[in-house]
Order: structure tokens, then C-alpha cells, then sequence
């Protein structure tokens, strides 16, 4: 037990220092995704760690090739995109609901992509609620080919380490089943979040970090139905 958590101590101040240096979230929003992740390893052990890691080191990977070599500055995402984005997956961990972890991360990273990438798109974003209104790019709601191709590949990302490691879950299920369930739950989070972005966000009746919330909650309990049928 005394290595494992040696070896988390080092992975911290690893994720940390990469996490700080890289600008992709500030000092308070890193200091509360180590609680998080901490709480998460003693709880549940490092499989589910691993998971979190994953979502993290692609977001970071994805943002900052996307802003190398360009002049403008990407957003530095502070205490409330962290716990919007992982209120959700933390307590699933916390009361050990595993499809709804899974499903809630899936839609996290789909999202995140989706915005960073779609971002950096050459075409212009399209309404969600509206597919022939096309949006300034920033728009929330506003959707892009490449955008959605994003959200697809980082809802895959995690259905994959579900499948690969769903015994260290404890989860004696269909691994095909798991993916496809964690993968479109991710995929399906990603879209609710640009709809309720769209006819809410944008009137001011929803916060960014609600709509993050209600879409990584939707994706949580979609997996977690999705697993029982």
C-alpha cells in the first residue's frame, strides 16, 4: 500500500506540474481535481484513477496541439468547469456506480473535444436546433462535421477503456455491450450539452457549468439504462 501511494504521490506531482505549465486549468481547479482524483484512487483503487487520468491527458493533449504555434491564448479553465464537468463521475466513484462513472467521463471528454477541436474547424458552426442557421464560431449550440467527429472519437476513448478494463471494475458484463453503452452515452451527452447550450445557455436561463452538469448527469444515467436493457 506505502508504493501505490508513492507512486500516486509522483504521478500528482507529475499531472500537476503539466497541468499548470500547459495553462489548462488554473491553480484552484488543479488543487481540486487532485482531491478528487486522490479520493478517487483510495475509494476505488487506480483503474478508476487511470480513467480520469485519460480524460485529462487527452484534453490537455488535444488543446495544447490545436493552440501550438498560434498567437491567441486558449481558455484556462478555472474551479467551476472542474467541478461541473466532474461532479458527476466523482460521486458515481464515491458510491461506487461504475456504468454512470464510465458514462459521465465519456461525456465529458466527447464534449471537450468537440469545443477545442470544433473550435479550430474551417467550416462554420451550424445551430444545433437549427441546421440551417449557421453561428459565429463560439456560439453555444453552434456545431460543426469536425466538431461532432471529435465528439465521437473522445466518447470512443473512454468506451475503449471500459471494454479493456472492465474486469478491474468488477463488472462481469458484455464488454461489447459496455462500449457501445459508454460510447453513446458519451456521444449523446456531448449533443444535450450544445441543445440545452443553445435554448438555454444563450438566454441566460443556464450557466456554462449547469449545462455541463445536466449534460454529464444525462450521460451518466444513460449508461447506467443503456446497461439494462
Amino acid at each position: 500500500m506505502f508504493f501505490e501511494w508513492l507512486v500516486l504521490s509522483l504521478v500528482v506531482i507529475i499531472v500537476a506540474t503539466i497541468v499548470l505549465s500547459s495553462k489548462a486549468l488554473d491553480p484552484t481547479a488543479t488543487v481540486m481535481s487532485i482531491v478528487f482524483g486522490v479520493i478517487i484512487f483510495y475509494l476505488r483503487g487506480g483503474v478508476w484513477l487511470f480513467v480520469l487520468f485519460l480524460f485529462l491527458a487527452v484534453s490537455i493533449y488535444a488543446t495544447h496541439r490545436l493552440h501550438k504555434n498560434k498567437d491567441e491564448e486558449h481558455e484556462v479553465r478555472g474551479l467551476d468547469n472542474v467541478i461541473s464537468n466532474g461532479l458527476v463521475a466523482f460521486m458515481s466513484a464515491v458510491f461506487g456506480f461504475p456504468y454512470m462513472y464510465l458514462g459521465s467521463i465519456s461525456a465529458a471528454l466527447a464534449d471537450t473535444l468537440s469545443s477545442e477541436i470544433g473550435a479550430h474547424s474551417k467550416e462554420q458552426p451550424r445551430m444545433i436546433t437549427d441546421l440551417k442557421t449557421k453561428v459565429p464560431k463560439g456560439t453555444n449550440g453552434g456545431i460543426t462535421i469536425t466538431g461532432l467527429i471529435a465528439a465521437v472519437i473522445g466518447a470512443a476513448i473512454i468506451g475503449a477503456a471500459a471494454f479493456f478494463f472492465a474486469s478491474s471494475f468488477y463488472l462481469e458484463v458484455n464488454r461489447t455491450k459496455l462500449f457501445l453503452a459508454v460510447f453513446v452515452a458519451g456521444v449523446l451527452g456531448s449533443l444535450i450539452d450544445s441543445v440545452l447550450g443553445a435554448v438555454f445557455e444563450n438566454k441566460k436561463q443556464m450557466t456554462n457549468g449547469s449545462v455541463n452538469f445536466t449534460a454529464t448527469l444525462t450521460a451518466a444515467i444513460t449508461a447506467k439504462l443503456l446497461m439494462f436493457l
